[in-house]
């Protein structure tokens, strides 16, 4: 409600100042509307590009609200062009994505790890994340390389005649067994 009447009084005093452009108060109340749908529609990372409105769907969206008019086109391209190329964006939020290492102006958005708390509260979850996935392939990499030198060791240890030697799943066994009783 806060956001809604400060909006009301926005347009009220802009359509005093540009009665040329906003014949009436909510001309440019849905216009303000309008564009902070779009800011948040082409720069929101859950939104997929395809999905991102296009200059022609932000002029359908504004058609018939200027007093039964339209805005200009132009007027209506270089709003969308501006809030494509320079979001609205307040200083703490491009402070909290900066010292996140997250992208803004324009820049590609954050990769499909990303979620939208990612946006807000950094990488922090997800580098952990991943820290602990490289770290468990990296322990499961050693244990198979520790697996494999010791049954080779085992098997030119127990160099016998076929007949004598041990089974293969014995073996394994063995060093599994011992692995595990080293560490």
């Amino acid at each position: 409600q806060k956001i809604d009447r400060i909006m009301e009084v926005f347009a009220a005093r802009y359509t005093d100042q540009n009665s040329k452009i906003f014949p009436t108060p909510d001309a440019a109340f849905i216009l303000a509307f309008s564009i902070i749908m779009l800011n948040t529609d082409l720069h929101n990372p859950a939104i997929k590009e395809d999905r991102k409105m296009t200059i022609k769907s932000f002029q359908r969206m504004n058609s018939g609200v200027c007093d039964g008019g339209d805005f200009p086109d132009e007027m209506l391209e270089d709003i969308f062009n501006r809030i494509k190329n320079n979001p609205i964006s307040l200083k703490e939020d491009d402070d909290a994505r900066e010292s996140a290492g997250i992208q803004t102006g324009g820049a590609a958005a954050p990769s499909a790890l990303s979620t939208a708390g990612d946006f807000f509260f950094g990488n922090h979850y997800v580098d952990e994340d991943n820290a602990r996935k490289t770290n468990y392939q990296k322990e499961g990499d050693q244990i198979v390389r520790d697996t494999e030198s010791m049954l080779r060791q085992r098997r030119k240890a127990t160099k016998q005649p076929s007949s004598k030697k041990i089974a293969t799943g014995q073996l394994e066994e063995a060093c599994a067994c011992q692995l595990c009783w080293n560490r």
